[in-house]
């Protein structure tokens, strides 16, 4: 007779605000925030829903120091099911071929965020405080979605009025 485990993760608990956005079904969604609303907490979910159907996700900040909070999350979220894990790389691999990358775009060009890759899904955290948003994402992290018809999720704060991430929101 075989056994089999049973694993269980335990994702957080959305609020109304957040759940509207995970049952939205635009392709592209941009979430411009007050602070403590839980933008990155959704974002952390969000991936981990993704991972543990298998599927490949990116998530770019614009620096380390906004990188290792979500890596200490996602890393502890997911532990069940890890079977590779590098911190210097900030990648982890699960045992149903989920997979996540995480970014850092401080100093980086259009040129070297994620060129290869494929994703089912792409996070952008804190995305009023990233350089170049609209270039990056349309020249080098976009391409990375067309082969799943992947998502973008972007996250971030209603902080100032000429950058990329208030463009992105007034396509709406």
């Amino acid at each position: 007779m075989s056994s089999t485990k049973q694993i269980e993760i335990v994702l957080p608990e959305r609020h109304p605000g957040q759940q509207q956005i995970a049952d939205s079904e635009a392709r592209f969604k941009v979430v411009m925030c007050g602070r403590q609303w839980g933008k990155t907490k959704e974002g952390i979910t969000t991936a981990c829903e993704g991972i543990i159907r298998g599927e490949k996700w990116g998530w770019f900040s614009p620096s380390y120091k906004f990188s290792t909070e979500v890596w200490r999350a996602l890393c502890q979220t997911l532990e069940p099911i890890i079977t590779k894990k590098n911190a210097q790389e900030y990648r982890i691999e699960t045992i149903n071929g989920g997979v996540i990358e995480i970014w850092t775009l401080q100093g980086v060009s259009a040129d070297d965020v994620a060129r290869g890759r494929t994703y089912h899904g792409v996070i952008f955290d804190e995305c009023g405080i990233v350089p170049n948003l609209v270039e990056l994402f349309e020249s080098a992290v976009r391409p990375t979605l067309a082969v799943h018809a992947g998502s973008a999720l972007f996250l971030g704060t209603p902080k100032g009025r000429r950058h990329g991430f208030v463009q992105f929101y007034a396509r709406g």
